[in-house]
C-alpha cells in the first residue's frame, strides 16, 4: 500500500512536465510528453510522435531515463509503436514503477 501511495504521489509530482521536442531517424518527432496517472494508478509517460516523412515507419521506439530529485537514474521505460504512416501521429504510453522518480528525459528515438 505504501508503494502504491508513493507511486501516485510520484505521478502528481511530475505534473505537466515540460515537453521535449526530439527528432529521431525516419523523420519522427516527439512533439509532446507528460506524466499522468494510468488507469491502474501507476504513473505513465504519455506523448505524441509525428511522422513528418514520406514513408511508413514500421517500428518506432521512444526510450526514457527516470531520475530522482538528486539527478540519479532510478529507472527507465520505453514506448513502442508500429506502422506509423506519413503525416500520422502516434499517441504513446510508457508506464513505469520507479517510486522515487522526480523527472524524466528522452534518451533515444529509434526506427526500424
Amino acid at each position: 500500500m505504501k508503494k502504491l501511495i508513493a507511486l501516485i504521489a510520484c505521478a502528481a509530482a511530475f505534473g505537466s512536465a515540460a515537453a521535449q521536442t526530439v527528432s529521431g531517424p525516419g523523420n519522427l518527432s516527439v512533439v509532446q510528453t507528460e506524466v499522468v496517472r494510468g488507469a491502474n494508478g501507476f504513473p505513465v509517460i504519455v506523448g505524441v510522435v509525428s511522422n513528418t516523412g514520406a514513408t511508413i515507419v514500421h517500428d518506432a521506439f521512444v526510450k526514457f531515463n527516470l531520475y530522482d530529485a538528486q539527478g540519479n537514474i532510478v529507472g527507465n521505460t520505453i514506448a513502442h509503436g508500429q506502422n506509423i504512416g506519413p503525416g500520422e501521429r502516434w499517441e504513446f504510453e510508457a508506464p513505469f514503477v520507479a517510486a522515487t522518480a522526480a523527472t524524466y528525459k528522452i534518451t533515444e528515438v529509434n526506427t526500424f
